[in-house]
């Protein structure tokens, strides 16, 4: 392959992705928030910058989210 033909191919990947519907997005039935859980450590340490927290987002069709939450600072 020729380094002209493949800088053009990156090139066109991003524009194809854009024009592209996004069909995910349209699969997704409305559902509303049920329950929202906060997992804090034991010892809860504000100075160490990392999230240390677990974040769990029930939905009435099911589908469970998890993801890592961070304590707002005063």
């Amino acid at each position: 392959m020729k380094r002209r033909s493949f800088l053009k191919s990156l090139a066109a990947a991003p524009a194809a992705c854009v024009a592209l519907p996004r069909l995910a997005e349209a699969a997704l039935p409305q559902t509303k928030i049920t329950r929202v859980r906060i997992y804090k450590p034991p010892e809860l340490n504000l100075i160490f910058n990392q999230s240390n927290m677990l974040v769990t987002v029930e939905t009435e069709a099911g589908i469970t989210g998890i993801g890592e939450g961070v304590p707002r600072t005063p």
